[in-house]
């Protein structure tokens, strides 16, 4: 019976061992996707409504 226990329980700790690793690769695909979506739509807002706030000083 401790046998069945000890495997049982090794193979639970395996299994949320690799979730957990399979969970933090999809975090930070998602994480450095995000990034690199919110970056790229800052820049495409920024240049723009600099170059009307530098042309309005300059008029």
């Amino acid at each position: 019976m401790d046998l069945v226990n000890e495997v049982t329980t090794q193979t639970a700790k395996n299994t949320v061992y690799k979730e957990g690793v399979v969970l933090s690769l999809i975090s930070y695909v998602l994480r450095t996707y995000a990034y690199l979506v919110i970056g790229t739509m800052l820049t495409l807002v920024n240049i723009p409504v600099f170059l009307v706030v530098i042309t309005r000083k300059a008029l």
